[in-house]
């Protein structure tokens, strides 16, 4: 009888993790060209402008920023110019929980969420953003506070990979009120999650909403299009490992543009992302509608 497969040691997990870090760093790097965090840093801008210097008028130049003062004394027309104060917090919250794990072919719904979170996260980190995480099942698993640097998102990174929740359940309010009492100034804050939670979250959310520029990220479909049509058909909860019946001809889910709409009115941004999806051309095309609206 051949004896029992040995656990993977120690040194051997960490190499394993290192090679997985390795590849979704070289992924994003390949990803997040120049042109991607352009469009990123036109559709998330800093606190503000700031005053930088005053020059001559040149013709085009918009009048409403002419230096009365300095015009008079040099006796023709200056203006003032301004550089963008570009340093911002940008903090993710991503669902940890049961459902997380599934997905369409090999990709799970947390793995399009640690996808998502190296290609904006670069992006911010490229423009010299600060990056936290909170990663969230019915309770707080994970809290990084915002910070900057390649160390930083490379850890951030690990951390995701490394990830193994306490919990199978979902509470996204939870998680919304840890960060309203937590995050004390303002910034970009990316909720990812595939939004299959019974309890009510619009509360939190609103108020969220309210102190940091929320953008709402779903990920997959709450019933896939494959899935459809198939009558009755006997499912297992991942999250609370009960079977039951699930009629799939008379489900029917609110839409996407339904579930814009509510969180619009709630207050943030929404972009729906499947696994199947380009995420090189969903987040180009989320943000230039983002810069336009802008």
């Amino acid at each position: 009888m051949a004896p029992p497969p040995s656990k993977p040691t120690e040194p051997r997990l960490e190499a394993e993790l290192f090679k997985r870090v390795k590849a979704v760093q070289l992924t994003s790097r390949k990803r997040v060209n120049d042109h991607l965090a352009g469009e990123y840093q036109s559709a998330f801008r800093g606190r503000g402008m700031e005053f930088d210097q005053v020059r001559e008028y040149s013709p085009g130049d918009d009048p409403k920023y002419i230096d009365w003062m300095v015009s008079a004394r040099m006796g023709h027309p200056y203006i003032k110019t301004f550089i963008e104060e570009r340093e911002l917090s940008v903090f993710f919250v991503i669902d940890g929980s049961g459902s997380s794990g599934f997905g369409l072919g090999t990709k799970t719904r947390f793995d399009l969420a640690v996808e998502l979170f190296a290609a904006l996260g670069l992006s911010g980190m490229r423009k010299n953003d600060s990056l936290g995480l909170l990663v969230f099942t019915d309770q707080v698993e994970l809290f990084v506070p915002p910070k900057k640097g390649r160390k930083h998102f490379l850890r951030l990174i690990r951390e995701l990979l490394h990830f193994t929740p306490q919990s199978k359940g979902t509470h996204i309010g939870t998680a919304l009120e840890y960060c309203n009492k937590a995050l004390k100034r303002r910034g970009v804050l990316f909720l990812v999650s595939d939004f299959l939670d019974p309890h009510n979250y619009a509360k939190p959310l609103r108020h969220l909403a309210k102190k940091q520029d929320l953008v709402v990220i779903e990920t997959g479909e709450p019933v896939p299009l494959e899935l459809s049509g198939l009558g009755l058909i006997e499912v297992e909860g991942l999250e609370s490992g009960s079977r039951e019946l699930l009629d799939l001809v008379n489900l029917a889910p609110q839409g996407p543009e339904n579930r814009k709409k509510s969180f619009t009115l709630l207050g943030a941004d929404y972009l729906q992302v499947k696994e199947t999806d380009d995420l090189d051309q969903k987040l180009e095309g989320f943000f230039r509608q983002r810069a336009r609206r802008r």
